[in-house]
C-alpha cells in the first residue's frame, strides 16, 4: 500500500505545482489608435475581425511602438468591423500570448 501511495502523492504534488504556476490574466480596458482592420473567415467559414492597434512599449529605457492584434469573434466581429484606421478603440479585452507574441481578445466595446 505504501509503495503505491508515495508515487501517487508525488504525481499529485507535481500537478498542483504545474497548475498553480499558470497565471490567469484579467480583462483590461484598452484605449488605443486603430492602425488597420481586416475582416476574415476561419477555416470553418465563421467571420472574424482582426484590428491592429498601436501600443507604446518600453524596454531597457527605450520607447518603441508596436502593432498589436485585437481579435473579435462571433457577435463581436460585427461591432469590430465598424472601426477604420485612425479611430480610437476603447474596449474591454483579454490579454493573450501565443508563441511569444502578445494579442488581445475583444470582450466588449466601450463608447
Amino acid at each position: 500500500m505504501r509503495k503505491r501511495l508515495f508515487p501517487i502523492l508525488g504525481i499529485i504534488a507535481m500537478l498542483t505545482l504545474c497548475l498553480a504556476s499558470v497565471a490567469m490574466a484579467e480583462d483590461i480596458v484598452l484605449e488605443a489608435e486603430v492602425q488597420s482592420v481586416s475582416s476574415l473567415t476561419t477555416k470553418n467559414g465563421a467571420p472574424y475581425v482582426r484590428i491592429i492597434v498601436v501600443e507604446t512599449k518600453t524596454l531597457a529605457g527605450a520607447n518603441y511602438t508596436v502593432g498589436t492584434p485585437v481579435m473579435a469573434f462571433r457577435d463581436m466581429a460585427s461591432k469590430a468591423e465598424k472601426y477604420s484606421a485612425g479611430d480610437i478603440l476603447k474596449a474591454i479585452v483579454s490579454p493573450r500570448e501565443f508563441q511569444g507574441k502578445s494579442s488581445y481578445l475583444l470582450r466588449a466595446v466601450l463608447k
